[in-house]
């Protein structure tokens, strides 16, 4: 009766307000660790392939196609768990925001600076009024209100891109949707 779905109602909520929670408490981490710490030789070939092989059953099963084109690059120095989390995150919120019969691409590729990551989607897109908003906390876009989470996702990635000083783009892809580059090479180096 009502009582129950009351209860299904608080406990849906309370789920939601602890994955924020969780999320928050990750960006603040991740804000707090020493500037070098965790970091190692890292082969982002291998970590982008790792992450396209836990992502592409999630594409598969909402009839998204899912690709990976890497070129070979050179290892690049980070700490490899939070650059496989924010990668990860940005598999998923492309695969998220595609509707069926779409298409998520990830490409790799060698500049003179060092790896460049490239992730486009046939989605809907982000207007360019607001690509800065969405890597801020808890801002979701108006073309993506309903699509469930909790809004924290893009800023954990920003987070991550800040402690190892790569550029992160938020741009147009070439026929629809979103592209996503990330510039793995510190700021102070380009």
């Amino acid at each position: 009766p009502a009582s129950s779905a009351l209860l299904a109602s608080a406990r849906d909520e309370t789920d939601r307000l602890l994955e924020r929670f969780r999320a928050m408490l990750r960006i603040s981490e991740i804000g707090t660790l020493s500037r070098r710490g965790g970091f190692a030789a890292v082969d982002v070939t291998a970590l982008l392939c790792d992450v396209c092989e836990l992502y592409e059953p999630l594409a598969e099963a909402v009839d998204v196609s899912f690709e990976l084109a890497a070129t070979s690059v050179d290892r690049l120095h980070g700490d490899r768990a939070l650059l496989f989390e924010a990668f990860s995150n940005l598999a998923d919120n492309a695969i998220k925001f595609t509707p069926p019969g779409g298409r998520v691409r990830v490409a790799l590729h060698s500049t003179p600076n060092g790896p460049l990551v490239r992730i486009e989607d046939t989605g809907p897109g982000i207007p360019p009024d607001e690509r800065d908003a969405v890597l801020e906390r808890f801002y979701r876009g108006e073309r993506t209100r309903h699509v469930s989470g909790s809004g924290l996702g893009l800023s954990v990635v920003s987070a991550v891109m800040r402690v190892h000083g790569f550029a992160l783009q938020i741009g147009d892809a070439p026929l629809a949707g979103t592209a996503i580059t990330v510039e793995c090479w510190p700021r102070s180096l380009a």
